[in-house]
Parts: C-alpha cells; sequence; structure tokens
C-alpha cells in the first residue's frame, strides 16, 4: 500500500512526484463486504488513513502480549508467598499497577477486533459465504472507508487516462483530478501488456482491460504477483500459478515462517484450533478482567 506515484525520465533519470488528488467520498461504493471490513481491522488498514491503523494495532498487540505476561507472574508471586517461598509485596504491587494500567483500557477495542478477526480469517472457508454475502454501509463504518487517499496498490496510465486500484477497486482519470470507478474489486497489481492492461485482485476476481471492455479472467491463480508472457499466452504469476510449475526452495524467509506461526499452519494443519481456543481464552480472560477492574475503582471510589 502506497500513497505517493512519481514520473521518471527514462532518458534523464529524473523523478518527479505526481499530484494526485484524493478521490471523492461520493465516487467510492457506498457498501462493503463484511469480508473486506474484517481483513482491513486485522491487517492495520481499517480505521483511518495512512500508519496510524496499524500503529494501533500494534501497541494493542504489545498490550495484548503484555497482560498475560504480567498475568503469569503475579500468579507465581502470589503462589511463592502462600507456600512462604519469598517475595516482596511492593513487586507484586508494582506487577498489579502495571497490569491494571488504565493504558490498557485504550486498546480494549482494538484487541477484540484483532482476536475475533483472527478466528474468521483462520476459517476463511467455513465463513466465506456469510462474510461474501453480508454487505456493510461504509456512512457507518469507520472514516478510511470515506477517504481512501493514501490507499494506492497499483497505477497505470495509458497515455490518456490514469488508474488507480486500491481495495474497492479501479478508478479512471484523465486529469489525476476527477476520478470514476471502473470496477470493483480489490486491486493490488496492475500490469500492462501491449494494449491490454492485466489487473490481479485480492480476494476479488483477477480481471482484464481490453478495447472490447472489461472481463474476468478465469482460472489465473488467487493474489498474483505479476503477469509476464510466455509464447504467445499471458500468465499470471503467483503462489498457486497454472501451466508452469514454480522452484522449490532450499530456505523459507523469515517472513513466511511469522506467516505460518500466525496462521496456525506451521505445526500441524489441525493446530488451528490451538489458536481459536487461545483467542477465545484471551477474549474471555479480556472481558472479565475489565470487569473486575471496573468493581474494584468503584468499591475504591464507594470508599473515599
Amino acid at each position: 500500500m502506497g500513497r505517493s506515484v512519481y514520473r521518471i525520465n527514462q532518458e534523464s533519470g529524473e523523478t518527479e512526484q505526481l499530484d494526485i488528488s484524493a478521490i471523492d467520498s461520493d465516487v467510492l461504493p457506498n457498501e462493503i463486504k463484511l469480508g473486506r471490513l474484517v481483513r482491513d481491522l486485522h491487517y492495520g488498514r481499517g480505521i483511518v488513513s495512512g500508519d496510524l491503523s496499524l500503529w494501533i494495532n500494534d501497541f494493542s498487540s504489545f498490550i495484548l502480549a503484555f497482560l498475560p505476561l504480567s498475568g503469569l507472574i503475579m500468579y507465581i508471586k502470589i503462589r511463592n508467598m502462600k507456600n512462604r517461598k519469598g517475595g516482596s509485596k511492593r513487586s507484586l504491587y508494582l506487577w498489579r499497577k502495571a497490569h491494571s494500567n488504565k493504558l490498557a483500557l485504550f486498546t480494549f477495542i482494538p484487541i477484540l477486533y484483532l482476536l475475533i478477526t483472527g478466528i474468521f480469517l483462520d476459517h476463511t472457508d467455513f465463513f466465506r459465504d456469510f462474510l461474501k454475502s453480508t454487505k456493510l454501509d461504509t456512512a457507518y463504518l469507520t472514516p478510511v472507508y470515506d477517504d481512501l487517499s493514501t490507499d494506492i496498490w497499483g497505477f497505470d496510465y495509458d497515455g490518456s487516462n490514469y488508474r488507480v486500484g486500491n481495495r474497492l477497486g479501479i478508478f479512471k482519470s484523465p486529469d489525476l483530478k476527477t476520478w470514476e470507478l471502473e470496477s470493483k474489486g480489490f486491486v493490488w497489481r496492475l500490469k500492462r501488456a501491449g494494449d491490454d492492461l492485466y489487473i490481479g485482485g485480492m480476494g476479488s476476481p483477477n480481471r482484464l482491460l481490453t478495447d472490447n471492455g472489461w472481463q474476468v479472467v478465469a482460472e489465473s491463480g488467487h493474489m498474483p504477483r505479476d503477469v509476464f508472457q510466455m509464447g504467445n499466452h499471458v500468465h499470471f504469476f503467483g503462489r498457486h500459478s497454472h501451466g508452469f510449475d514454480l522452484p522449490i526452495m532450499d530456505r523459507v524467509p523469515l517472513y513466511h515462517l511469522f506467516l505460518a506461526l500466525h496462521d496456525g499452519e506451521f505445526f500441524h494443519e489441525l493446530w488451528v484450533y490451538v489458536n481459536d481456543l487461545a483467542s477465545i481464552i484471551a477474549i474471555l480472560l479480556l472481558i472479565t478482567g475489565y470487569i473486575k477492574w471496573k468493581r474494584h475503582y468503584r468499591n475504591r471510589a464507594k470508599a473515599h
């Protein structure tokens, strides 16, 4: 996801940043699928434009990791004190203050939606029909769906019209000022092959723009990263490419390792249910912890 587009002079090598006006909210689709909202919230782009959504998720994840760790430390300290194995009441008090810090309250909602959306994404096959069929009015959603000024996933210029691809579709403009929606659905790759423009989708079909208009490219794989020509055929290159073999690597990128751990696919395909159980327990602890915190401060206020 980007927010700036540059034009490069092939002869001089000089670069020029293009002045791209934000797409007017009345041009953007007025409804989205629930699946789009679930993914946007979980991946840190579902609240406002720019990087703030991602930072909110990062901070909430840090709090989510700190709460069980500090809770475990308090449990061990209390247990040691009961068994007369030592332990400082002062230390326990400091950990308790850190665990019940009011700052954590600001992450209550982000942590909840991170956990709940994670469960949905762990079982996309099961929830697919529900997520696709449920439509949400953007008027009642977070501000990002009325802006998308920093949501550029692909860009193309055919000599007459500019095209920007973002999570809601592909938009066309003759002057980078006024925009119109050409095709709905997440666009994350644009690649021109001659006079034809190929669109790689994410959670949406891959498309092709020719002189005859837009058409869906069937059996072209999910989330292709590139498009290239081999002989007289154009291929979508991605994780599930068709018609040719992908190279087998002897090393795994760290990103793929983290992704497998996060998706619950690293140990075993059934490990995803362990992820679900952990998420449900975390949700229960979060809610009951908040109830206990609220009761504690209410009682303390009455005492004063």
